[in-house]
């Protein structure tokens, strides 16, 4: 295996809730492996990428939210209630 080969393997990963709903509701007769499926949805998507691109900036809001502009806005209870909706609860 060459050094590019080794970089390139997929790796594991965990598809996103919406995406699994997604898989679910587009594999009606049960042909396709739904968990594959979810996997190609949020890379073609890039969902997972923004993904945690929401959960890293709702960790550094919490951080700098009190005292600040943030305690008068609701974009940090916007932003969870989104990151709570595509990881399916799990925020």
């Amino acid at each position: 295996m060459t050094k590019k080969q080794s970089n390139t393997q997929a790796k594991p990963s965990v598809p996103s809730a919406g995406a699994l709903r997604a898989a679910v509701a587009l594999n009606e007769d049960g042909r396709w492996d739904e968990q594959v499926m979810a996997e190609i949805i949020d890379h073609e998507t890039g969902v997972a990428k923004l993904l945690k691109a929401a959960e890293k900036a709702f960790d550094y809001l919490q951080g700098v939210r009190s005292g600040n502009v943030w305690e008068e806005s609701d974009i940090v209870e916007r932003l969870n209630q989104a990151i709570s909706k595509a990881t399916g609860g799990k925020s």
